[in-house]
C-alpha cells in the first residue's frame, strides 16, 4: 500500500511540475505581448483591462517581467 501512496505523490508531483513550467511560459509570452502592445501604442490601462488585472498589477508584472529579461541577457552576454 505504501508504494501505491509514494508513486501516487510521484504523479501529482510531476503533474504540478509540468503546469509550473506552463505557467512560466505563459507568463513570459504574456509579458513579451504586453511590450509588443505598449509599443504599438496601447496604454497600460487598455492592456490591464484586457487582462482582466489592475493596471498597478500589470506595472508591477512587467517590471519583474524586465528585471528578469535584463538579468538572462547579462548572463547570455
Amino acid at each position: 500500500m505504501a508504494n501505491k501512496n509514494v508513486e501516487s505523490i510521484r504523479r501529482e508531483i510531476t503533474k504540478v511540475g509540468e503546469e509550473i513550467a506552463r505557467t512560466d511560459e505563459l507568463l513570459e509570452k504574456r509579458g513579451r505581448l504586453v511590450e509588443e502592445a505598449r509599443a504599438a501604442g496601447l496604454t497600460f490601462r487598455e492592456i490591464a483591462a484586457l487582462l482582466g488585472i489592475t493596471e498597478t498589477g500589470l506595472r508591477k508584472t512587467q517590471k519583474a517581467f524586465r528585471a528578469r529579461v535584463t538579468t538572462l541577457e547579462a548572463k547570455a552576454s
